[in-house]
């Protein structure tokens, strides 16, 4: 007999265990476990029993390093969700080399868009590491490697049917310096650093955090225009460009962080409620650029004179606010500067397909919204806070919920290549929709993708 409570009935089809576990999101964009069931190849199914109503995260592991699928499943009141998932297990070969020779030990963190997928992996004494792939789409690899001083970050998308292939060639030279604070002169620890290096065939990035001495250094540098910049909370970032070339084989730099000033931030509802425990993001791609509101709605945030920032705000209960603030380059005393956040009324359901009408699966989006581009960190905090995906999955589709109206824009990429050329502009008229309140529909066709 069905409790008033709702029920999961899991199907999974695999030729071997399958670990089922469900889990409850929080308001605060975390997770709670619920239960883990085995799935036994000859029963195929488990089931959940006594789940209140509501969006529940779904992570299936198997034995494999790469063996993982997350999607999210709704589970309605006095009901039995049925979910079937079909694993398509596919090879996947990763390989680290320097100098076309295979580096070992390099400790490799994979991370899927969805940041629920995650696994670390070790290449073995030829640079290899091998597993089957369950999951598809947009990854990252954060590489550390004996000696490197800093992590490497690159970025690819996963596809393929019969093999994958994904080789992260580590080159160049080395970047070393030291982050001093530029009014007492000593040395700023635990900061971090970053270095993004521009190739043609796309944006590498290392990261590092500084020593007691305020030290970082970089191993395999390739050359090209680099961007490195430094980050330490109670600073105002600091950026430096250079070239790297060929016969220079060290650079040595030293970095100041001026000491910040503070914006105090107020975020507000649309009735001027104050919006306690929302994530404030903001444009400048500083990995710990992050924020959240207190019990009276306020956040302070370092910022540099003159400059101009544009904060994206995600409160617990959905919808997003942007705006943008330009601090004064006079030494006054910052105003309080207040942040409201529209009501969260819009759906807007997103189709990908072929010009015949078939799904078109896996296919990435840029999301512009009133006239400001989303930035693919905020894409991620929009899915990690709310679960709205800018990827639609197997079936060619995705739902954004909780939106306010206003206008979107959607660009599709399906490799790291097309995103980077989407992000250095200017943007071509992307697929538009003036949202209202309620359910809105978007559709974009592609000519020769169905089915890839």
């Amino acid at each position: 007999e069905l409790s008033p409570a709702g029920a999961l009935l899991l199907s999974v089809r695999h030729d071997a265990d399958v670990e089922a576990e469900l889990a409850s999101p929080s308001e605060e964009g975390q997770s709670t476990p619920i239960a883990v069931k085995v799935i036994r190849p000859a029963e195929g199914s488990v089931r959940f029993d006594d789940l209140d109503e509501g969006e529940y995260e779904l992570r299936l592991r198997g034995a494999g390093p790469f063996e993982r699928y997350t999607t999210t499943v709704t589970v309605k009141a006095e009901q039995t969700t049925t979910e079937t998932i079909e694993l398509a297990p596919v090879p996947l070969d990763l390989y680290v080399t320097r100098d076309t020779r295979g580096v070992p030990a390099a400790k490799i963190e994979v991370k899927h868009f969805d940041p629920r997928w995650q696994t670390d992996v070790t290449t073995d004494l030829g640079g290899h590491a091998r597993g089957t792939l369950w999951q598809q789409g947009l990854f990252v690899a954060f590489v550390t490697t004996p000696g490197a001083g800093g992590t490497q970050i690159v970025r690819k998308a996963l596809s393929g049917v019969n093999e994958i292939e994904w080789r992260i060639a580590l080159e160049g030279g080395v970047v070393a310096g030291v982050v001093t604070d530029a009014r007492e002169k000593f040395p700023v620890a635990r900061a971090t650093v970053s270095l993004k290096t521009k190739k043609e065939s796309g944006t590498q990035e290392l990261t590092a955090v500084t020593n007691e001495q305020g030290e970082f250094r970089f191993a395999y540098v390739p050359e090209g225009s680099q961007v490195l910049s430094a980050h330490m909370t109670g600073y105002s970032s600091a950026e430096k460009i250079f070239e790297f070339s060929p016969d220079v084989r060290e650079r040595h730099l030293k970095v100041e962080l001026v000491p910040a000033d503070v914006l105090r931030l107020r975020v507000l509802n649309s009735y001027g409620v104050p919006l306690v425990g929302a994530t404030i993001a903001d444009n400048s791609g500083a990995v710990q650029a992050r924020w959240v509101t207190d019990a009276d709605g306020r956040a302070a945030i370092p910022v540099r004179r003159g400059e101009s920032r544009t904060f994206f705000v995600l409160p617990r209960e959905g919808s997003i606010g942007v705006s943008t603030i330009a601090i004064p380059g006079n030494h006054d005393e910052l105003a309080e500067q207040q942040i409201i956040v529209p009501r969260g009324e819009v759906t807007v359901d997103i189709r990908t397909q072929s010009v015949s009408g078939d799904a078109v699966p896996d296919v990435a989006l840029l999301l512009r919204h009133n006239g400001v581009v989303v930035p693919e960190r905020v894409a991620q905090l929009m899915f990690q806070l709310h679960g709205n995906m800018l990827q639609t999955g197997k079936s060619g589709s995705t739902q954004l919920r909780n939106l306010p109206v206003g206008s979107y824009e959607f660009w599709p990429y399906f490799s790291l290549a097309e995103f980077q050329q989407l992000n250095r502009g200017p943007l071509s008229a992307g697929t538009a929709l003036v949202a209202t309140p309620g359910t809105n529909s978007i559709v974009l066709s592609f000519a020769g993708r169905a089915g890839q």
